[in-house]
């Protein structure tokens, strides 16, 4: 039973931790992409998505 959930807290912070990873890399990507590329708002929702994916897809 203690081991099961040990288990759920690693899983929360290796999600959790993931998705820190992909909020930095989101808001690295839009600062830099409005900064020099101008780029549409639709790509920097485009990268969120991905990280979002990435995130829950273990």
């Amino acid at each position: 039973m203690k081991d099961k959930q040990s288990d759920q807290v690693k899983r929360y912070h290796s999600i959790k931790f993931k998705l820190i990873i992909a909020i930095v890399i989101v808001q690295f990507l839009s600062s830099t992409s409005r900064k020099y590329y101008q780029l549409p708002h639709s790509t920097i929702k485009g990268n969120i998505n991905l990280c979002f994916v990435l995130a829950h897809s273990k």
